[in-house]
């Protein structure tokens, strides 16, 4: 403690006198590139924000922490004292979602033209806060990622931001000032149960008032018999979770003629495949399914391998494909890719039972013509053994 001549400390001129003193350099020798300056300046806002949540730190250009401070929670002011000449990095470290123009400054400190020594102002302007959301698939915690969202003022028809969402559904937006506004989801495949909601910014970061819901994922799939499309086969959809109600563009109808192996399964609806084979379910929630193929020709119901798919439906679209064993193959059967249905015949239709039959009359024409050469390769020997057995009579 500094006691003057007096009963007291030194007054107030001497200690202002030691601070310029200081700052101008006179004091302890900390070497030729030494200095004593300050670097500050403000954090700076349109709108109300706690300014005491800022930090303002000096890093090294190698990333070394020299110096932190806060911002006063009046202005949002800040001094940071610098005794070196160099090259470093100040950086404004809000909370997280909070955004700033610039969010870092480069300085080189000279002692001689730099924006510390000429005592300049640093600022760093509030650009806004983050809003935060869901999309999630219905009955799920979790959702897709790959849904559009976007952000508008309420009211207005014109978007402020869009953006994606991330794995698991969450999707956020930044730099957004104060107000009232509205989200809306999209996505040119999936069909939404619930597309749009509304956000209120005040004065720190705010969420969605509620999630998006995506009401279900298209799932596809296509049946093919000899390389051939195959038109009109029928697949019926079953699950022990979901309900019919939340299964979209799907028909609902009995299916005659079908009857039902598995009575813990509950029939939901069916779909037809097309001219090309391919089949598909519009919109099918998250969860578990299995599907059952069912083809009937004019006179007889055919069987279809496999007779039932099991399948998963997560947080996006699904294409079911399943490849046969290949003995499956070697014995003639025919894949159904993607789905790898099989149908082994082709219905009650002449144009393509024919081509069938004729190649079935092949593969045993083929079987016969090995039975007969296995016969002609054994003639001679037995012919040898019959003249033989004759001559040992005559003898």
């Amino acid at each position: 403690m500094l006691v003057g001549q007096g009963a007291g400390l030194l007054g107030p001129a001497v200690v202002t006198a030691a601070v310029v003193l200081l700052l101008s350099g006179v004091g302890p020798a900390h070497g030729s590139e030494d200095i004593v300056v300050g670097c500050g300046g403000f954090v700076k806002s349109d709108v109300e924000i706690n300014y005491s949540l800022i930090e303002i730190k000096l890093y090294t250009k190698h990333g070394t922490l020299k110096y932190q401070t806060d911002c006063a929670p009046n202005n949002g002011y800040f001094m940071i004292p610098l005794y070196d000449k160099g090259d470093f990095i100040l950086k404004i470290e809000p909370p997280l979602g909070w955004s700033f123009e610039p969010t870092t400054v480069e300085l080189h400190v000279d002692g001689v033209s730099d924006i510390c020594t000429k005592g300049g102002d640093i600022n760093f302007v509030f650009t806004g806060f983050s809003v935060n959301g869901k999309v999630l698939s219905k009955g799920q915690p979790l959702g897709p990622a790959g849904v559009q969202v976007s952000l508008r003022n309420t009211g207005t028809e014109a978007k402020i931001q869009s953006t994606v969402t991330q794995p698991g559904g969450k999707f956020a937006f930044f730099k957004v000032l104060p107000g009232d506004y509205e989200i809306l989801a999209t996505h040119p495949t999936w069909a939404l149960k619930e597309a749009s909601t509304t956000v209120r910014v005040t004065n720190s970061n705010a969420n969605a008032a509620s999630p998006l819901i995506v009401a279900g994922y298209n799932v596809s799939g296509s049946v093919r018999s000899d390389g051939e499309p195959m038109k009109g086969v029928k697949f019926l959809l079953f699950s022990s979770l979901v309900t019919k109600e939340d299964v979209l563009g799907c028909n609902v109808s009995p299916v005659p003629g079908f009857q039902p192996q598995d009575e813990s399964l509950v029939y939901l609806c069916y779909t037809v495949s097309r001219e090309d084979g391919s089949f598909s379910f519009y919109s099918l929630p998250s969860g578990g399914y299995t599907v059952i193929p069912f083809y009937r020709g004019e006179r007889i119901t055919f069987d279809v391998a496999p007779s039932r798919l099991d399948f998963t439906v997560e947080h996006d679209s699904l294409k079911i494909e399943r490849k046969l064993p290949e003995q499956d193959i070697a014995q003639g059967s025919y894949i159904a890719l993607p789905l790898t249905l099989l149908v082994l015949l082709a219905g009650y239709n002449h144009d393509k039972l024919i081509p069938l039959l004729l190649q079935l009359t092949s593969r045993l024409q083929g079987v016969g013509a090995l039975g007969q050469a296995a016969s002609d390769n054994s003639g001679p020997e037995d012919a040898k053994r019959q003249a033989k057995k004759q001559k040992t009579r005559r003898t």
